[in-house]
């Protein structure tokens, strides 16, 4: 089991995928928390850089994918002002 794995669930299980026991070396899914982070960071620099008009696009197909119970893996929190312009 990858301990710091950031989908590890401490037990040799997996939090992200559904799979009985951590996949290990075979697991194209692996990730530190550290990368992660990162990874979470360029991603909201990507959304930043696009046009506002298409920021709240992609923020309210979020939110309408929830709220019909489909569950969407939001890397960070929806900043206010998307929603302000």
């Amino acid at each position: 089991m990858y301990d710091n794995c950031f989908g590890s669930n401490g037990s040799n299980g997996c939090n992200i995928l559904t799979v009985n026991k951590c996949l290990q070396d075979k697991c194209s899914f692996y990730k530190s928390t550290q990368e992660l982070e990162e990874d979470r960071k360029k991603a909201y620099l990507l959304l930043a850089a696009l046009p506002p008009d298409m920021q709240r696009y992609i923020w309210i197909s979020i939110i309408a994918a929830e709220c019909h119970g489909r569950k969407v893996n939001v890397l960070f929190s929806i900043p206010d002002e998307i929603f302000m312009r």
